[in-house]
């Protein structure tokens, strides 16, 4: 259970995070706000029993570097090394080519934190989990599988092919979509992860 300033630290991140996204919105929905997000990746984390604080304060500010003009010497004036740190490996270098932002998360994945590891499953589980329902407008089925194909070769890497447990709950739930789940994409449903032909 967290106290009072475990508390006053994650209510602090959530404000810190809903100034820094405040103008954007998700791709798939130009009306939904974009902290909504990152709201619903801390929330994932609690609802599988995750209460390190630390842990929930990076998985509410864990975009804010990568995706808005924040630093991760500002996460650490305003959070501490810890949070920073946590926020740091989570955080994708933007300068490279998305192609190659990708390539290193996966190659990444095995050597990150067990703190950095719970917030990539909880991410994953919010992106995947909404484009099986809403996806961008202007994507393709072919980029939509891609990302399916995309998040589950992450998650094979930071659960080394679903052999090490990092939190049972969080991997049932992203397993569940790549073995059941399909979606509908112009009146047609296609499974999100497509069956090799080997």
């Amino acid at each position: 259970m967290c106290d009072s300033e475990d508390s006053a630290l994650v209510i602090k991140a959530c404000n810190f995070a809903a100034q820094k996204h405040k103008s954007q919105r998700r791709k798939n929905d130009s009306e939904i706000p974009y902290v909504n997000h990152v709201l619903e990746v801390a929330n994932l984390l609690v609802l599988s029993d995750v209460r390190h604080t630390p842990t929930l304060c990076a998985a509410v500010l864990h975009d804010v570097v990568e995706d808005t003009p924040t630093s991760i010497d500002e996460i650490t004036l305003f959070f501490g090394k810890e949070i920073a740190s946590i926020v740091a490996e989570v955080t994708d270098d933007t300068s490279l080519p998305k192609e190659e932002q990708r390539r290193k998360q996966i190659e990444t994945a095995p050597s990150k934190s067990k703190a950095a590891k719970l917030v990539k499953l909880a991410d994953k589980y919010s992106n995947l989990s909404t484009l099986v329902v809403s996806q961008p407008k202007n994507w393709s089925l072919t980029q939509i599988q891609d990302y399916f194909l995309f998040g589950k070769q992450v998650v094979d890497a930071l659960t080394n092919n679903n052999q090490e447990v990092i939190n049972e709950r969080l991997q049932s739930y992203l397993y569940d979509i790549f073995t059941r789940n399909s979606f509908e994409y112009q009146g047609n449903r296609y499974p999100c992860i497509v069956a090799s032909n080997e």
